[in-house]
């Protein structure tokens, strides 16, 4: 309510990101790929951080209309509500692909 006109978030190339089938593999770009040198520790104590700070600003988010600008991405342009979306997709993604890990046989050893 008061965030501005309702605006389609469900493109098809966040649905493509979005989809949980993830034998379809995604590459990162070089420059955000992981490189194993940060503890995982300090990655969640990160995660949770992100996750505290947009709880704090949702209420702002929230009061204003986030379909106006855009931003560039290798997805195409997105509107600041799209690219919240695509955000929480991307980490639901990752922590679906950690289960998957941690549930096969030989886990931890392999």
């Amino acid at each position: 309510q008061g965030a501005g006109p309702a605006q389609p978030i469900a493109q098809p190339q966040l649905l493509a990101v979005a989809d949980p089938n993830r034998e379809r593999r995604v590459e990162a770009p070089e420059r955000v790929r992981p490189v194993g040198a940060q503890p995982l520790a300090d990655s969640l104590i990160g995660m949770r951080e992100t996750a505290r700070a947009f709880r704090e600003i949702q209420p702002q988010l929230e009061a204003v209309d986030l379909s106006g600008p855009t931003f560039s991405h290798r997805l195409g342009e997105l509107n600041a509500c799209q690219w919240l979306v695509l955000l929480g997709e991307h980490q639901t993604r990752h922590l679906d692909q950690i289960a998957e890990v941690k549930a096969s046989p030989g886990y931890p050893q392999n």
